[in-house]
């Protein structure tokens, strides 16, 4: 069953997958700043998510309106600052476009508006997570405090898992990636993962519950070695774990049946 019927609902989706998905942007770009300058006891009042006005980065150059528009003004400026032609970062396409492609799917997987709207959400904040970490090896807390109090809230009446199955993925997803990160270190003096990763692995506990745990840890160790490869990471470069526990997550959550260790081993072996 979808969650509307209708080609003006599944476009009114779309759009505002489109506007969000720029917004995902600023986000990605300015929240990792933010965390460097306040350390500094920068003055937030001239820099945060909505100051300074968008720019270009290289030449500093204050953005016409039809510089911002989602996809489109990519495509348009061929990819580079229309002042100084500096190429424009890839991402800010990516992003964008990666954001209408999840919600497609979560409208189509979605049984309920509820069920539709938490995974919009999660979507849009593992998405932040996502590329944040690919590109600075580093996890907003409060991203992963968004994330982990959401998925505790919408399950407080069951929506993929019950609340002590909530409650308990979430503890036991924080200290089972701690405890693995000291026994690596203690046994080869090597920091295996970083403590954003265990904060980001209770929060899709939170979410999916204790029982799929393992599920999730699985999934991104593959997707793990994946995007290593992609990054073209040599042995014994720092790997960003979190994108792969992202991408997890979401299979784990949108699609529990088609992405579940237990089901693919059934159909491997043949066991009912």
């Amino acid at each position: 069953m979808k969650i509307m019927n209708g080609l003006y609902n599944l476009i009114g989706i779309l759009i505002f997958a489109y506007l969000v998905g720029s917004f995902l942007n600023v986000v990605i770009s300015r929240l990792p700043i933010i965390f460097k300058l306040k350390e500094s006891n920068h003055d937030f009042k001239t820099f945060n998510l909505a100051l300074p006005r968008s720019h270009c980065p290289h030449c500093q150059h204050i953005l016409y309106w039809w510089h911002n528009i989602p996809l489109l003004s990519f495509v348009i400026l061929k990819g580079q600052c229309y002042f100084c032609h500096t190429p424009i970062a890839k991402r800010y396409f990516i992003v964008e476009l990666s954001f209408i492609l999840l919600i497609a799917l979560c409208y189509y997987q979605a049984p309920s508006l509820s069920i539709f709207l938490s995974y919009a959400l999660f979507s849009a904040l593992a998405l932040c997570i996502f590329f944040i970490d690919w590109e600075t090896l580093f996890i907003p807390d409060i991203l992963n405090y968004l994330l982990l109090w959401s998925g505790l809230l919408i399950n407080t009446h069951g929506l993929f898992c019950s609340a002590q199955d909530a409650i308990i993925g979430a503890a036991l997803g924080y200290l089972g990636l701690w405890g693995f990160y000291h026994f690596i270190y203690w046994t080869s003096k090597k920091e295996g993962f970083g403590y954003g990763d265990f904060k980001l692995l209770a929060a899709l506990g939170a979410w999916c519950g204790v029982s799929e745990l393992f599920n999730i840890l699985f999934l991104a160790s593959l997707l793990g070695l994946i995007l290593a490869v992609v990054k073209l990471k040599k042995m014994g470069e720092p790997i960003a774990f979190g994108p792969a526990l992202c991408i997890a997550g979401f299979l784990n959550l949108v699609y529990p049946q088609t992405f579940n260790l237990l089901n693919w081993s059934r159909q491997l072996f043949g066991s009912g």
